[in-house]
């Protein structure tokens, strides 16, 4: 049994999305992997379809983040679920360590934060404003 999934609310046509999914399929710890979408198009479903995805349609008219969001959480039933933002890309340890500090000593948790950096054109951005705040 999965403890672990990564929802991507897709939205529209990102051109980040397949290698978010890349990303999330080559982790250590395999990972169910979801993608969500209030916009759905034939980009989205073709990668659905070529990565053998489990693919959900938000048809509701709560429109917005928050909704989309809530719409993905809904769609796991997992332990722990991460929310992977289309144009995010995981390292391959990533789920291993979330699933070992959960398990270490974490079990009452509601939310975590993990670190990332952020890559501006190909290097990587060390600091940045929403680094700070989140931290």
């Amino acid at each position: 049994m999965k403890i672990h999934t990564f929802v991507i609310p897709a939205y529209n046509e990102s051109p980040y999305l397949e290698q978010c999914i890349q990303s999330l399929r080559a982790q250590k710890h395999e990972s169910q992997i979801i993608i969500t979408t209030s916009t759905p198009n034939n980009y989205i479903k073709t990668l659905v379809d070529k990565y053998q995805l489990d693919y959900f349609i938000n048809n509701s008219d709560e429109k917005g983040i928050a909704s989309n969001w809530n719409f993905a959480l809904s769609k796991s039933s997992t332990v722990l679920t991460t929310i992977a933002h289309q144009d995010d890309i995981y390292l391959p340890d990533f789920s291993e360590q979330i699933i070992k500090a959960y398990n270490a000593n974490c079990k009452d948790w509601l939310i975590a934060f993990t670190g990332y950096k952020d890559l501006v054109g190909t290097a990587v951005r060390n600091i940045s404003l929403n680094d700070i705040v989140k931290k």
